[in-house]
């Protein structure tokens, strides 16, 4: 039952209106006897009030002999014993029955003394008698309803007292139950979302790891095998995404290895034909050179062919040394047969400048950059591509940094900042799958990297390539990734419609 969020909380806030329930129960009953008891001290009071009425109309009679004050403390008299009669619970606690019994008795006696006392209008003697039993009935009887109204008092105090205490307590636990329902919403809701936010956020910086959420509650576990189940569909379809593009880019591939193949074929079959006719005439060293260079030309295709292969082959993503300037000419061979003939490439990359990736991504988020700033000239113009190390700092790490630059129209500021968004492209239907720039920041990110644009209208636009490379542990058989050279002097601008200089 408790394995589910809805459970906890559930029960939780039953908690609470049960002791909101209970504490509006018991305020209900102490206000109740709180309102007896303020109605018993109003009677009480009410008692004392008349028996101070009684002694003075019983000094005023006792000086001036006037039949009306006698008359007076008569009806005062009437009034203490219906008091007493009518709310003997007011003075129950003060003596129980008995005493209530007592004063009444005391009353009457009072009343026939005061009786007594009018009719021995003649005997001196027996006035000065009763007058001194009057007194005494008197005195008790208001002593009774001072003492009584004391008491009431005292009693009424200390009610309020308990009423208040108990009212802070039940806040008291009122709260804690709240706090520990909050806490509870806090452990349980609150920190797995603020771990889901966590993770995309993650996510968005290139994160792929599965959603960690240590919780038993149904509910997360739910959310937790959603969000998986998500993050496995994203990754497949842009596993696909890429693989498409990936086909892509192997069209414009083909053509260039067309164009690539066509010399080292050329060059194998005319030494073959020279072989073929030239047999006998041919000595021993002129026939070793002919072999030599179709056996240099094979192998220069072999290798071409190699490439291709390693391009299109799916495989997981790998951290071995490359060299920038090699992948940055390769692919310019590759694209040979694409770039217009007015469109001038310019390489500024150390030789000896490298890093540790995946040479076949990094390959094809270059070939889509490249391909995306030729596209971009409309015409004449030029690209440049230029990589330097940039030495880690206190706050960075180590890491290489590419640039690929063209002096076309730029990008709008309007749409620059969805251009690596899947499908966003300005092109004309047919012309673009807008996934080019897409697959170049996914291999980026992939490999712990960021990509950028600097652009403004007519000034073309400057794509940058900031790849982690830390040092790595171990010998680095060719040298990648251990120079910490920028650029060298001027490379040679590489011809658009020949093969890259080696």
């Amino acid at each position: 039952m408790f394995d589910s969020l809805r459970a906890r909380i559930t029960v939780a806030f039953l908690l609470v209106g049960a002791l909101l329930v209970a504490i509006s129960a018991v305020a209900y009953v102490e206000l109740r006897i709180l309102g007896d008891k303020v109605r018993a001290g109003s009677v009480v009071s009410e008692f004392l009030e008349v028996t101070l009425e009684i002694r003075r109309f019983e000094k005023n009679y006792f000086l001036y002999r006037q039949t009306e004050d006698l008359f007076e403390q008569r009806s005062y008299l009437a009034r203490a014993g219906e008091l007493l009669a009518r709310h003997p619970e007011a003075f129950r606690s003060f003596g129980g029955a008995a005493r209530i019994a007592e004063l009444n008795d005391g009353i009457a006696r009072y009343r026939r003394l005061m009786d007594e006392y009018a009719e021995a209008a003649d005997r001196a003697g027996r006035r000065r008698e009763l007058d001194a039993l009057i007194r005494q009935d008197g005195k008790q009887l208001v002593d009774f309803a001072e003492d009584a109204e004391r008491r009431e008092r005292a009693m009424l105090e200390a009610s309020l007292d308990a009423i208040q205490g108990n009212l802070v307590v039940s806040i008291g636990m009122l709260l804690a139950l709240i706090g520990v329902a909050g806490t509870l919403v806090a452990l349980r809701i609150v920190r797995p979302l603020k771990e889901i936010e966590r993770h995309f956020d993650r996510i968005a910086r290139g994160h792929r790891g599965p959603l960690d959420l240590a919780s038993a509650d149904r509910e997360i576990v739910s959310l937790r095998q959603a969000l998986d189940h998500m993050l496995d569909e994203l990754d497949q379809r842009r596993e696909r995404l890429v693989r498409s593009e990936k086909l892509a880019a192997l069209g414009t591939l083909l053509s260039g290895v067309a164009h690539e193949l066509n010399n080292p074929l050329s060059n194998i079959s005319s030494s073959v034909q020279i072989l073929i006719e030239e047999a006998g005439e041919l000595d021993a060293q002129q026939a070793r050179r002919l072999h030599g260079q179709i056996d240099e030309q094979t192998e220069r295709a072999r290798r071409i062919v190699r490439t291709l292969l390693d391009f299109a082959r799916d495989r997981p993503l790998r951290r071995d040394p490359v060299r920038l300037r090699e992948l940055v000419e390769r692919t310019i061979g590759f694209l040979a047969g694409a770039i217009p003939s007015d469109t001038r490439i310019v390489v500024a990359i150390d030789a000896e400048l490298g890093l540790r990736g995946d040479d076949q991504r990094l390959q094809q988020a270059l070939l889509n950059l490249v391909q995306n700033a030729v596209e971009a000239q409309e015409g004449r113009g030029e690209v440049r591509i230029a990589a330097r190390r940039v030495p880690g700092g206190r706050d960075r790490a180590p890491a290489v940094e590419i640039e690929v630059a063209d002096d076309g129209p730029g990008i709008d500021p309007a749409i620059a900042a969805r251009i690596f968004d899947p499908f966003f492209t300005t092109k004309d239907v047919g012309r673009g799958s807008g996934l080019g720039l897409f697959v170049a920041h996914e291999i980026v990110v992939e490999h712990g990297g960021t990509i950028d644009v600097r652009s403004s209208p007519g000034a073309g636009a400057c794509f940058r390539i900031v790849l982690p490379d830390p040092p790595a542990t171990g010998a680095d058989p060719t040298g990648a990734g251990t120079v910490a050279a920028g650029p060298s002097a001027p490379i040679a601008p590489i011809a658009p419609s020949g093969t890259p200089g080696r």
